[in-house]
């Protein structure tokens, strides 16, 4: 497993997905300017203030983004046999990646989830080595490999 072109693609995937969230963002303030003396009625004032909530939650994913490429790309992803950060587990399902939270995404033909080093989970596995298993919310995750 070429665990650097790996965290290449992340943080290439994160990239990609904070500049989109900026154009959304963009795209929506400029949509929605209005002039805070255009708004004279409470349904006007309602609509402005859910404006700018939307407003402060596309922000916000802008952010979360950008958080995603500094932690992944300060995690060292040097070939391990324990879990850790920067390990790559393989189960019989699917392969967590000890970096940070990242939904399901495909790479190289493999299903892949993003686990945070705060997420229940990784505290369930956490040290394990290939051959052990935790059980999680109902779930057996059997440690295939580490990377």
């Amino acid at each position: 497993m070429d665990k650097l072109a790996l965290k290449k693609f992340l943080i290439q995937s994160e990239s990609e997905k904070a500049q989109q969230s900026e154009i959304e963002y963009e795209r929506y303030l400029s949509d929605n300017n209005s002039a805070e003396n255009d708004v004279v009625d409470m349904d006007a004032q309602s609509h402005h203030q859910e404006s700018l909530d939307i407003a402060q939650k596309l922000e916000e994913q802008i952010h979360l983004h950008e958080r995603h490429i500094e932690q992944i790309k300060t995690i060292d992803f040097s070939p391990t046999d324990l879990i850790k950060p920067g390990a790559i587990i393989e189960t019989a399902n699917i392969h967590l990646i000890i970096a940070t939270s990242i939904p399901a995404f495909t790479w190289e033909g493999k299903k892949y989830i993003g686990l945070s080093p705060q997420a229940p989970l990784y505290q369930c596995i956490k040290d394990k080595k290939v051959g052990e298993k935790c059980t999680y919310n109902q779930t057996s995750f059997d440690i295939k490999a580490i990377y």
